[in-house]
């Protein structure tokens, strides 16, 4: 019987140990932390010539920021090219001395040349879904340019560039002409339900700087890119949709700039009239905030000037929006702002009537009037009224 027990426990350890006799000691791995796919070329039978650039940590380089000055670099880039990105990933591992980890992997650049092909994107992004070993965390960011060079971009306090791409995206938060960042598993949502959407943008200025500005746009049935939208008009849709408006509004008062720190806003969609071919909206956005700056003259709080300055500030915003509004309805054509969401959740059964001719076929979405209005306050002016030149016997 004893004999018996102890068979038994060797039988339940074994498993157990089976589990690491394969496996790979640290020094051996490559942690993987940022992976970028380029399109090199369209071939005349249809497939792609793709580049894949991994970046993998050097355990031996970590804290030596960048890895410069003749140290141990923190990170090693390699890159290869084909036409599957399997194969692509095993010429990777041919190439470097460690074996790539990806459950480090932190962000995924993608170059406006992949994603404004037709489907590429989608079967891209299908690929790194399915690894058992990726998790739906990961960030996405689209790039203009090569997006290979910006995992060179050296750091001056990060480790390595992907370390670095992730602290601006986390750091942004109160910048209204961004959007929260986007990870793999929104984009397998926006996928499956066919979804048009919009994901964060990302450029190299000539300094050589990461430049963290704007969205890409796409088209659901499709997963094509279609355009992208600027800065301010980033900041239009944050105030169209209600989300992320919070930060610095500068606005022209009294022939001065004055920057409007935005702290609370808002947005509410309303359907009100239904026709064959377009839809009536009226949207009701409401904003406030404090006074950063001001290189008026001008007594905030004196006479009616401060009523004066939130009907500019109400203006800028209804402008912002408007601009908005006419590029992505004119130009781009999908629903960027996500209002079919509205109407699932409101308006159910003229949405499951006219789902299929709503940003395509027919194209409602971009018929439909939006009506803007702006409501805003300002809560106080700050430490002071007034600027200096106003002053009396100033």
């Amino acid at each position: 019987m004893k004999k018996t027990k102890i068979l038994l426990l060797i039988l339940s350890v074994i498993p157990l140990l089976a589990g690491c006799w394969d496996s790979l000691e640290i020094e051996e791995r490559g942690f993987l932390v940022g992976i970028a796919v380029d399109l090199l070329e369209k071939q005349d039978n249809g497939s792609y010539q793709l580049e894949m650039t991994e970046q993998i940590v050097n355990p031996a380089g970590l804290g030596t920021p960048g890895g410069t000055g003749g140290q141990t670099p923190a990170f090693i880039n390699v890159s290869a090219s084909g036409t599957s990105l399997y194969d692509i990933n095993s010429k990777i591992t041919e190439k470097s001395s460690r074996v790539p980890s990806p459950q480090h992997l932190i962000i995924i650049p993608v170059s406006e040349d992949v994603a404004k092909e037709e489907e590429l994107f989608a079967d891209v992004m299908d690929v790194f879904l399915r690894q058992q070993h990726m998790r739906r965390g990961i960030k996405v960011v689209i790039v203009q340019g090569e997006a290979k060079r910006i995992l060179d971009v050296q750091p001056d306090i990060e480790n390595f560039p992907a370390q670095y791409m992730e602290a601006i995206m986390e750091s942004s938060a109160k910048n209204p002409t961004i959007i929260e960042a986007v990870t793999a598993g929104d984009i397998h949502e926006y996928l499956l339900k066919e979804k048009s959407f919009i994901l964060p943008r990302m450029s190299i200025t000539e300094e050589s700087e990461i430049k963290y500005e704007g969205v890409a746009v796409f088209r659901g049935d499709s997963s094509q890119m279609v355009g992208s939208l600027n800065g301010r008009e980033t900041r239009g849709l944050n105030f169209i949709k209600g989300d992320h408006q919070q930060g610095a509004l500068p606005v022209d008062w009294d022939g001065k700039e004055t920057v409007i720190n935005v702290g609370k806003a808002g947005s509410k969609l309303t359907l009100e009239e239904e026709h064959e071919d377009k839809l009536v909206f009226s949207l009701d956005i409401t904003v406030g905030g404090t006074i950063a700056e001001t290189f008026s003259n001008q007594d905030i709080f004196q006479g009616k000037n401060r009523e004066d300055l939130i009907r500019v500030m109400e203006d800028e915003v209804k402008k912002v929006a408007e601009d908005t509004i006419s590029k992505v309805q004119e130009e781009l054509k999908v629903d960027a702002f996500d209002f079919s969401s509205h109407l699932q959740q409101h308006h159910y059964k003229l949405w499951k009537r006219i789902e299929d001719h709503w940003d395509k076929g027919k194209n409602i979405f971009s018929n439909s009037d939006i009506k803007v209005t702006v409501k805003g306050e300002i809560y106080q002016p700050g430490n002071i009224n007034q600027t200096k030149g106003n002053e009396e016997g100033g």
